[in-house]
């Protein structure tokens, strides 16, 4: 009987064991999803930053675009201005030129 007994105890000790390791890995279980829980917040985290980077930099791309397109026809505006300009102050000089040698001849410029 003492025999029986021990082997009991035995089984109750190695049930108990089981059920201690079962628990550490039940709990070792429960900490390994709640770090993959932690990174996949953390992942999902950093692709919103990087998401909203990407947007940042497209929108930075777009207004430096826009920038220059606007740049450009504003030089190009001023180029044709200065060249109007220029044109304008000629054709005044021809007239004048005109109307002097015209005065100088004695007869109406144009005429």
């Amino acid at each position: 009987q003492s025999q029986a007994e021990a082997a009991a105890a035995e089984a109750e000790a190695a049930r108990r064991r089981g059920e201690e390791l079962e628990a550490e890995v039940r709990g070792r279980r429960a900490e390994a999803a709640a770090a993959a829980a932690a990174a996949s917040d953390e992942r999902r985290g950093w692709e919103a930053e990087r998401r909203q980077s990407d947007a940042a930099a497209g929108e930075a791309r777009s207004e430096a675009r826009r920038a220059f397109g606007e740049a450009t026809v504003a030089a190009a505006r001023e180029a044709d201005a200065e060249a109007a300009e220029r044109a304008l102050r000629g054709a005044l000089v021809a007239r004048c030129n005109a109307q002097l040698a015209a005065a100088a001849r004695g007869t109406p410029a144009g005429g």
